[in-house]
C-alpha cells in the first residue's frame, strides 16, 4: 500500500512539473477489444525444491478451448515535459485498464466448462513520445507498466448437459433425472504485473491504435473460504502453498478507439 501511495504521489509531482510544458496535456479514454491467442490461458508452475533447487513446466493448451475478445476501457492522463520542435514526450499515468471475455472448452464437439475472465489495472505509471504531423494529427508511442488483478470464474456445464440428456430420453416414463457428477464452479484469481507497449494515431480529440499486454500473473488465495483442517492436513497445505508458485498467462493483442482530450 504505500508503495501504491508513493507512485501517486510521484505521479502528482510530475505533472506539477510538466503543466509548464507545451498544450498537448490532457485526459484519455481509450474503448478496445483484446484478442486472445492460442497459449491464452495456460498455466505455469514452478516448484522451490529446497537447496538451491527448483522445476517449472508450462501446460499444454486444450486445442478445443475458444476465447471471444476481452472488451474493455481505459483512461489515463499525460503531461508533456519535452516538445522540441515537431516531437514531445510526456509521462503517462493509466489510471485504469479494464477488460472482461469468456471462455469456453470442448471434448469431442461437446462443451463442458466456461468461464468469464476478467483482467483489471490501476495507477500504471508509463511514458509517450509524439510525432505531431500538423496543428490537428500526431502519432503515438507509449509503453505503461503497473499491477493487475485478473478474476476468472468457472462454471461446469457437463452435468447440466448430462442430466438435460438423460430427462430427454427417460421424461416420458415420468423419471426425473439429477446427478452429481462432483462438479463445482470456482473463481480463480491472480495477481502480478502488465506490461503495454503500443501505438496511436490521433486526429484532433480522436485516437486509434493498438497495444500488446503481456501479463503473467501469480495465483493467489485472497478470497478463499476453505475448511479448517486437521494439523497434519493443514501442515501438508501449507507446504505446497510455500513450494508451489502457479502463473497463468493472459497475454492479449487489442485495438482500440478512443479520445484524447
Amino acid at each position: 500500500m504505500k508503495k501504491l501511495f508513493l507512485l501517486a504521489a510521484t505521479l502528482l509531482s510530475m505533472s506539477v512539473f510538466a503543466q509548464e510544458q507545451g498544450d498537448d496535456n490532457g485526459f484519455g479514454l481509450k474503448l478496445h477489444a483484446g484478442f486472445c491467442g492460442e497459449k491464452y490461458g495456460s498455466v505455469k508452475t514452478d516448484v522451490d525444491l529446497g537447496f538451491g533447487l527448483d522445476a517449472d513446466s508450462e501446460a499444454e493448451i486444450d486445442e478445443d478451448r475458444s476465447n471471444t475478445p476481452l472488451f474493455g476501457m481505459s483512461i489515463d492522463n499525460r503531461w508533456y515535459v519535452a516538445n522540441p520542435g515537431n516531437f514531445g514526450i510526456a509521462i503517462d499515468a493509466r489510471w485504469l485498464d479494464f477488460g472482461i471475455g469468456k471462455s469456453t472448452w470442448e471434448a469431442e464437439g461437446v462443451e463442458y466448462g466456461k468461464s468469464t475472465n476478467v483482467q483489471a489495472g490501476l495507477l500504471m505509471p508509463g511514458v509517450i513520445g509524439t510525432f505531431y504531423l500538423g496543428n490537428d494529427m500526431a502519432i503515438d508511442a507509449f509503453y505503461n507498466v503497473g499491477a493487475t488483478v485478473s478474476i476468472s470464474s468457472y462454471e461446469s456445464t457437463l452435468q447440466n448437459q448430462i442430466n438435460d440428456a438423460m430427462n430427454n430420453a427417460f421424461g416420458s416414463l415420468g423419471m426425473d433425472v439429477d446427478m452429481d457428477l462432483g462438479s463445482e464452479d470456482e473463481t480463480q484469481w491472480g495477481f502480478g504485473v502488465s506490461h503495454f507497449l503500443g501505438a496511436a494515431f490521433r486526429y484532433k480529440v480522436f485516437q486509434a491504435g493498438f497495444e500488446y499486454n503481456i501479463a503473467m500473473l501469480k495465483s493467489v488465495d485472497w478470497f478463499d473460504d476453505e475448511p479448517e483442517e486437521d494439523d497434519a492436513l493443514g501442515a501438508m497445505v501449507d507446504w505446497v502453498d510455500d513450494t508451489v508458485t502457479t502463473k497463468t498467462r493472459f497475454n492479449n493483442f487489442r485495438v482500440f478507439l478512443g479520445f484524447k482530450f
